[in-house]
């Protein structure tokens, strides 16, 4: 997200919103969905990214 250069960029496969919706709800802005394109991700964010594969405790 670069919210000065009104710009907004994703990498996931659970958007709970119909992403063709997106451009209605967010007028001006540059949206890009790079659905599976990791690498894509990866250059946009550069050595900040941080992937967590721990597994997640159970609540039990």
């Amino acid at each position: 997200m670069d919210a000065p250069a009104r710009r907004a960029d994703w990498w996931a496969t659970d958007l709970p919103l119909d992403p063709r919706r997106l451009p209605a709800l967010w007028p001006g802005w540059i949206l890009t969905d790079h659905g599976d394109a990791y690498e894509e991700v990866a250059a946009l964010i550069g050595p900040a990214l941080l992937l967590d594969f721990r597994p997640r405790r159970s609540s039990q």
